[in-house]
């Protein structure tokens, strides 16, 4: 029997209640429903230092990193603010580039699927983000991605979705992630 494919989620944000923690949450466990183990990461509770080019992984990153390292695939889940993902979120992405010289580097051979909250346009230039430095992080991005529209409406008080479709398209992209990660792993036996 094959090992179980890991999954890392990465987002939320800095605010007292998160929609994008809140979205990441039923895409993980999508996730867990397709046979995935899965761990979060939520920014909040993360408290990241500020991102400085060190050359190494620093202690306060060593657990985000080594999951990142040891999953095959990841869902990223930010608002977005301004046209981009959140700061926090483009932070703990930086952190990340520290595994550049991991063997393989970076996030190379992973999946990543993506999630946006926030409303219109601005919620897809998110996603157009997060996929470009899903590329420079030399990852591939999986369709297709989510946007969480009118955010204070999407989830009740205990995070799970009101709108049933939203909350089968953040499940399908979680079953996404593994579906892809499985096709991988058939094509190099």
């Amino acid at each position: 029997m094959s090992e179980k494919i890991r999954v890392a989620g990465l987002g939320g944000s800095l605010a007292p209640v998160s929609t994008s923690l809140a979205a990441l949450r039923i895409a993980l466990e999508g996730a867990q429903e397709a046979g995935a183990e899965t761990s979060l990461f939520d920014l909040k509770e993360m408290d990241l230092p500020m991102y400085i080019p060190r050359g190494g992984v620093i202690d306060a990153t060593r657990s985000l990193v080594e999951a990142v390292y040891e999953a095959e695939a990841m869902l990223w889940s930010s608002p977005v603010y301004e046209g981009s993902f959140s700061g926090a979120f483009k932070n703990a992405l930086d952190h990340i580039h520290e595994m550049g010289s991991y063997d393989p580097p970076m996030l190379r051979g992973k999946v990543v699927g993506h999630i946006a909250t926030g409303s219109g346009t601005n919620a897809v230039q998110g996603i157009i983000a997060m996929e470009a430095c899903a590329r420079s992080l030399h990852a591939m991005s999986v369709p297709p991605f989510v946007v969480v529209p009118k955010t204070g409406q999407a989830f009740d008080e205990e995070g799970k979705a009101i709108d049933p479709d939203m909350d089968q398209q953040l499940r399908s992209l979680g079953r996404s992630v593994v579906e892809a990660v499985t096709r991988l792993r058939g094509q190099g036996s």
